[in-house]
């Protein structure tokens, strides 16, 4: 099972694991949370780096199967930013719904 975990006071996402839905390579459900892992770290990048107080760090699956990504966006962009994070969280939601042996999205609250 794939576990994303949002932190919105951190503007943190991190995934662990793998969906088991297909051959490793080949797994369809894979492929559709990479996707949404890629769009919002495309997304902040997209940015001026006038837009952080920490700019966005990330990374692809390590040993541990672990991928992350997080930012401390300066107030004036956090609104925008945010939004980003959620567009990704909707798509993880979606993946959740139909595919909830897969794919388990936590968002933590403080």
């Amino acid at each position: 099972m794939v576990t994303v975990t949002y932190r919105p006071d951190k503007h943190e996402l991190k995934l662990k694991g793998h969906a088991l839905a297909g051959d490793i390579g080949h797994d369809p459900v894979c492929a559709a949370v990479s996707m949404c892992f890629y769009n919002i770290v495309a997304m902040l990048r997209q940015y001026p780096p006038e837009a952080w107080k920490k700019a966005p760090e990330f990374a692809a699956a390590d040993s541990k199967g672990v991928s992350f990504v997080r930012c401390a966006p300066k107030p004036e962009y956090e609104t925008w930013i945010d939004h980003d994070f959620l567009y990704a969280l909707v798509g993880f939601e979606q993946l959740q719904g139909n595919f909830p042996e897969a794919v388990c999205l936590r968002v933590m609250q403080h």
